[in-house]
């Protein structure tokens, strides 16, 4: 017989969500039987043992060859498994099954959105986005899925049966094969097995589960080899968890919990809380091992099998015509849905246990022929239901791949019909078989057939199934949204449609989901019928819900209902009043108007002591203002009560008042709307106000008349559209003092109706008994004032303060500050709500150039800048008097330090000369907003020098993010007495007479070779630190540009630089959480900003450059790890390798104990086939030809033999020591050299980094400890440079230039010191040379 093709692999046509969700529904399935022991290990987590394996039994790209019936094997990239307990393997209950899907729907319902995004995620366009980005992890895919999950385990289908059977045993059991017995027992098995539907001869493993808080796992690895005898010991696995204390929590991320229902996790304790990450890595290497070694290879095995005897029974010609003659007539079978009954080992059970499982492996040809094969026999036996299951996996299979799409409708239309034709038990197998056919018409791209399709299994199903009919016209509805061009109309239609089933099966949040996307097809369209149906139901189910808010919007959009009848209309109205009377607020709904005005959003904007420079800064809240004058205005000074936004008043009764100025206005702010879709004409809407002349009792309250001299009333007129809504600021000024009280507002309506609304004011009532407020507003509020004398109010503002600015920038600001008033002011005080962004100078700044101003003079000392560090308000000198009519000026410095808009609010305070009102001071609040833009990103990291042990090295990463502008980088500044800070020389050639070395000498001289950083590019620079304890003379300037650069140093150490600098430390201490026990160091970068930089560099012209500081603050030079070391010997030798073959070549390996503990050091040199894993393999290696002498010499420097490791390769070399491992002990700050000695057999250049350094720290008192035994992971290797190995838990050595990308400076946060560790050797080259035959 001719072997079958090789299975093909799923066409384009099969998009990855169908492939995903057939994964989840149609894949193997392990029956679990597991020990109520191993269940209590597993209780610990509030998981049960399948619970605690699911989240990994879906592999991705396991990539495991598989060969079924052809010999060509195939590659299978995704598996899955479905692990069950043998109790959960039964058909599920009609109830129960209606019960999990209810779950589920009501699951989603919870995570609907609330609120205004209601209305925002309902748009088409949100909506579309959202389908266009279906994935499995969508509600409705859930909902597919567990749909799928209730018609498991069917006697019709085979791919539910179980191919293999997990016995689950804990390593507490006291006998084992005992408990594998009972286990196995037939009482535990499920019905389908006992009844002879599913074949019991199924792969078997045996799983010992071993719980490591009851005590080490030798009890459970000598279970193990007891097995050996009885078991394969193939088939035993072990299984280790609960690493972690009940009381320690769990360190690894929950992944158990989204793939388990809601009832099954508890709240009082957290999912795989004992767990570890080796634990968890264990439980993925065995269901890894579980697929690859046993399932996988046993359905093999099983389908080639089945192949064979399918192939010998059923195929050709011979046994066609056979099965033919003797199958049975069709009048001897009896016409149910059932047809006969067929047991696991009878040719058709066979048949689709080969076919299901070939699809399970992806042999979808395989599968495709199997099932063409079987359909024709359930045919004959009018097995109805088995036939129409065949029919559905033959459709599926041939999406799969690709093939006949004709066929595959056609084979997916009659599974679909003859499910309708058994009955209504198989009426939901039909929904199961629309679900999967419109997902094959979705891969297509076809949605249109795919919304026909879920409409039509939406609609032909019992009338109990509303819920699932409204799922399925939901998801129709989207299919018309996704057509080209979306189909707007029907998308709408079929949301009503589903918005009805829901709301019949007591949906209500679906339905709202529902009904508010149709809402946004068919409102502004002008079908007003189906509006008005819309609006309606979104009304009442919202007042269902609660959201009484939006039920009222709703009612209001139907209230200009003109095409609907007198009675419609009377309903919606009183509807709409019900909806009101539901409100929380409800004297303010009542209240409601043409136009309507919400009394919530009535305020007022008025000046007493408090005074605003803008209307920007009369906007932020009270709490903000009164945070920032703490310490600026006189506690409890008697003045006046502010605004009526102000709670808890005393019954004084100058408290009942707010107090205003005579001659300034008060403004109320209204919001104004329309409730109707119509447009309203609104005419001269005032204010009513009341108010007392000073001198005048009660009784002589007047109203306020355009006749009144006493007040300056304004009105507004305007015009409302449809639903629109408008803020109107009607004013009032009183010009003499007294009490003025704003009682309400009115208006005329459309030219014929006079309207009022008086707004809920809480004072004290003219009559004897108290007034109760209409309204319930959130806070208490006063409309009344007390109208004082005339005050001085002063004027602001801030020259050359820039809209925009780079971060770091350092600007110069000029504050003006005018007295319009006759009065004189005194006691001027100025406090900011960002010191660190904002500096007070001295009068005299203003007579400095700046920049210049901020730079060294000659002789090295800094120029005379004064600056205060300490209290945030700067008080004006004592006798700053601001006279009537005139301006006053100072200096004020800027600094942005952080990105983004910054708005810092600044406060004035003053006080009038003379003592007139009852206000004793005023204040004058300021908000400016200024726009920084990020510019540089600095960032630093120390390490310990590799050469140096006594120095460290410093790395300073500059990044321009900037888009466009390009930066002059200046100088490199420290902060910090125990520390110099200089900058990194190499050494250079010295070669007379050579044009290149001084080229050579001028860049290694300098920092950097440019001093300019272009937009978008990065540059690194490289400093020295070194401790200077004794001297205390630390810290130090380098300047980043070239050496004959004559730029001024900036001056860090006073002035403006020094004050935000201070300011910087405070900031970043805060966010770093520095520990005081290690010493730091701060960083920082001046650079430079000019627009023509090179056209002034060349004509001499003074150089306007904008200054900006980079401050880099508590960066700590000590690491983290306590032991350092080198390597040391020559870098280059000669050698006659002619007349002796072996070349000893002496090293040294220093070594430093850096920790305040005596440590146990063990050097360890390795050979060179036991550093790799397998990159560097034992024996002899080609080599490229070495540097001659000439080659060396004409580079110059050891920095371009290195720059040339990519044209040498590293030989094989011995290490020529006494011994392989030295083992010594190192005192506290001690240090020492170690001598070593390698041999090399061949000219070359070779890396000396093959050893190992580890190390204990020894407990005081103690004079010799073992070195801990680790089983070291070998770091990865290139041809040259070995990087040290980093493991959790160890102290290795950081690469020493290696890029710090930290925000906080490159500050470490950790805070304990570890007592063992081992770290691999640094790089360390030396080049090997033939000595030529002149010099022998």
């Amino acid at each position: 017989m001719e072997s079958p093709p090789a299975p093909a692999a799923p066409g384009n046509g099969a998009a990855s969500l169908l492939s995903q969700i057939l994964l989840q529904s149609v894949s193997p399935v392990v029956m679990v039987l597991a020990s109520p022991r191993a269940e209590a290990a597993c209780r610990k987590n509030n998981l049960g043992f399948v619970d605690l394996l699911r989240p990994f039994c879906f592999l991705d790209r396991v990539n495991v060859p598989v060969r079924t019936a052809s010999e060509t094997p195939y590659r299978l990239q995704e598996f899955r498994l479905r692990l069950f307990y043998a109790s959960e393997i039964r058909a599920t209950p009609i109830e129960l099954a209606e019960q999990q899907l209810l779950d589920v729907v009501n699951e989603a319902a919870l995570d609907e959105i609330q609120g205004d995004d209601l209305r925002a995620q309902s748009s088409i366009e949100s909506v579309h986005r959202a389908m266009q980005s279906e994935s499995t992890l969508s509600w409705f895919q859930k909902y597919s899925t567990a749909f799928a999950r209730t018609l498991a385990f069917s006697e019709h289908e085979a791919f539910d049966h179980p191919v293999a059977c997990l016995l689950v045993v804990s390593s507490n059991d006291e006998n084992p094969l005992d408990v594998f017995a009972s286990l196995s027992d037939v009482t535990n098995l499920p019905s389908l097995l006992k009844d002879g539907a599913m074949d019991p001869r199924i792969l078997r493993h045996y799983v010992v589960l071993h719980d490591n808080q009851d005590g080490p796992s030798d009890r459970a690895n000598e279970m193990l080899q007891n097995f050996a005898g009885t078991l394969d010991v193939n088939d035993c696995s072990l299984i280790r968890i609960n690493s972690s204390p009940l009381d320690n929590g769990s360190p690894v991320e929950d992944i158990w919990s989204s793939s388990m229902p809601r009832y099954k996790i508890s709240d009082n304790l957290k999912t795989g809380c004992c767990l570890q990450i080796n634990d968890v890595d264990e439980i993925q290497r065995f269901v890894i091992d579980l697929c690859q070694k046993h399932i996988i290879p046993y359905m093999e095995q099983k389908v080639r099998y089945l192949n064979q005897q399918v192939a010998a029974t059923r195929r050709g010609l011979k046994n066609q015509l056979k099965n033919l003659w003797w199958r049975k007539k069709d009048s001897e079978y009896p016409d149910t849905p059932s047809g006969n009954v067929y047991t696991y080992n009878s040719v058709e059970s066979q048949i689709r246990v080969l076919a299901d499982y070939s699809f399970m492996l992806q042999d979808y040809d395989l599968a495709v022929s199997n099932y063409r094969l079987l359909s024709s026999d359930y045919k004959a036996d009018r097995a109805l239901k088995r036939y129409a299951g065949v029919m559905e996996m033959l459709g599926i299979c041939l999406c799969l791949l690709d093939q006949s799409r004709k066929e595959a409708d056609n084979s997916l239309e009659t599974a679909y019909i003859t499910y309708q034709t058994c009955g209504p038990p198989s009426i939901r197998y039909a929904t199961r078989t629309a679900l999967w056919w419109a997902e094959v018409h979705k891969t297509r791209a076809q949605y249109s057939e795919a919304a026909s399709v879920l409409f039509r299994a939406g609609t032909e199903m019992d009338k109990d199934a509303t819920l699932r009919a409204g799922v399925l016209l939901e998801q129709s509805a989207y299919c018309f949204l996704r057509c080209v061009p979306p189909m707007l109309r029907k998308y709408g239609f079929h949301l009503v449609l589903a918005g009805i089933r829901y709301h019949m099966s007591s949906q209500r949040k679906h339905a709202l989901r529902a009904y508010s996307r149709a809402s946004a097809v068919y409102d502004g369209q002008g079908w007003n019928f189906i509006g008005d149906h819309v609006n309606v139901y979104l009304g009442r189910i919202s007042l269902l819900l609660g959201k009484v808010d939006a039920a009222v919007q709703h009612f209001m959009n139907i209230m200009a209902c003109s095409h609907q009848s007198a009675p419609t209309q009377a309903q919606f109205l009183k509807e709409f009043l019900n909806a009101v009377q539901n409100l929380e607020t409800k004297d303010e709904v009542l209240r409601v108007r043409l136009p309507a005005i919400s009394s919530d959003d009535v305020y007022v904007r008025f000046e007493d002591h408090r005074t605003y420079a803008s209307a920007m800064a009369a906007s932020v809240p009270e709490a903000e203002w009164a945070l920032l004058e703490e310490e600026l205005v006189p506690p409890s000074s008697g003045a006046p009560i502010t605004t009526w936004l102000d709670a808890g008043k005393s019954n004084k009764k100058i408290q009942d008042f707010n107090v205003c100025v005579s001659g300034e206005d008060v403004c109320v702010f209204l919001k104004v709307s329309n409730p109707l879709q119509i447009s309203i004409e609104v005419f001269l809407m005032e204010l009513i106000c009341e108010f007392q002349p000073k001198k005048r009792g009660p009784e002589e309250m007047t109203s306020s008349k355009p006749e009144n001299s006493s007040l300056i009333l304004s009105n507004e007129s305007f015009s409302l559209k449809g639903g629109e809504e408008v803020e109107v600021c009607l004013k009032t000024k009183p010009i003499e003092e007294g009490l003025l009280q704003v009682v309400g507002v009115k208006w005329g309506l459309c030219g014929i109706v006079q309207c009022r609304y008086d707004f809920p004011v809480q004072g004290k009532s003219k009559s004897s008994k108290p007034r109760k407020s209409k309204i319930d507003v959130p806070f208490h509020k006063r409309l009344k004032f007390n109208v004082v004398a005339h005050m001085p109010r002063l004027e602001i503002s801030m020259h050359e303060l820039p809209p925009k600015i780079n971060r770091g920038e350092v600007r110069r600001v000029v504050l003006e500050i005018q007295n319009p008033s006759q009065a004189s002011i005194k006691n001027i005080k100025l406090k900011t709500s960002h010191p660190a962004f904002l500096m007070f100078g001295e009068q005299g700044d203003l007579d400095l150039e700046f920049p210049n101003c901020l730079e060294m003079r000659n002789d090295g000392q800094p120029k005379d800048i004064q600056c205060e560090h300490g209290s945030s308000i700067f008080h004006f000198p004592e006798k700053t008097f601001l006279e009537g009519v005139s301006t006053f000026l100072w200096p004020l410095w800027l600094h942005a330090s952080h990105d983004g808009k910054v708005s810092f609010k600044t406060v004035l305070y003053f006080e009038p000369c003379e003592d007139t009102t009852s206000l004793k001071y005023r204040t004058l609040r300021m908000v400016h907003s200024v726009q920084v833009i990020p510019s540089l990103q600095v960032s630093v990291g120390i390490s310990s020098c590799p050469v140096k042990l006594d120095q460290y090295l410093l790395r300073m990463d500059v990044a321009n993010v900037h888009p466009s502008d390009s930066f002059w980088l200046r100088q490199a500044s420290s902060i910090g007495d125990d520390w110099c800070f200089s900058a990194v020389q190499p050494q250079v050639l010295e070669q007379a007479d050579n044009d290149e070395t001084l080229k050579a000498a001028f860049l290694s001289s300098s920092v950097s070779p440019s001093q300019l950083l272009p937009a978008t590019q990065s540059s690194s620079f490289f400093f020295q630190l070194r401790r200077d304890v004794e001297t205390k003379h630390g810290g130090g300037t380098v300047r980043l540009g070239p050496p004959s650069s004559e730029e001024p140093l900036i001056n860090i150490s006073s002035g403006p630089l020094s004050y935000f600098h201070q300011q910087e430390k405070i900031v970043q201490i805060k966010t770093s959480q520095q520990d005081a026990r290690y010493q730091t160091v701060d960083i920082v970068l001046i650079t430079g900003q000019q627009d023509d930089m090179i056209t002034e560099k060349a004509a001499g012209s003074q150089r306007d450059f904008r200054i900006a500081s980079h401050h880099v603050c508590h960066c700590r030079v000590e690491g983290s790890q306590p032991l350092v070391w080198a390597m040391e010997g020559p870098r280059c030798l000669a050698h006659d390798f002619a007349t002796q073959g072996l070349c000893e070549v002496p090293v040294f390996l220093a070594l430093r104990n850096c920790s305040q503990l005596t440590a146990s050091v063990k050097v360890e040199t390795c050979d060179w086939n036991d550093t790799g894993d397998g990159g560097a393999k034992a024996g002899w290696r080609s080599a490229s030809p070495p540097p001659t002498l000439e080659a060396l010499a004409s580079s110059g420097t050891e920095s371009s033999a290195r720059s040339d490791r990519k044209l040498a390769s590293s030989g094989p070399y011995v290490w020529c020591c006494s011994k392989s491992v030295t083992s010594l002990e190192l005192a506290p700050g001690a240090s020492t050299r170690v001598p070593l000695c390698v041999g090399v057999l061949a000219p070359g250049m070779y890396d000396l980094s093959n050893y190992r350094i580890s190390w204990r720290l020894l407990e005081a008192g103690k004079q010799q400890a073992e070195t801990v035994v680790v089983a070291p992971e070998k770091a990865k290797r290139s041809n040259f440079v070995a990087a040290p190995a980093i493991r959790a838990g160890d102290y290795a050595e950081e690469a020493a230039l290696s890029p710090v990308d930290r925000s906080d400076g490159g500050a470490s946060n950790t805070d304990r010191a570890a007592q063992v560790g081992e770290g691999a050797g640094h790089s360390f080259l030396f080049t090997v040379i033939q000595m030529p035959m002149e010099l022998l």
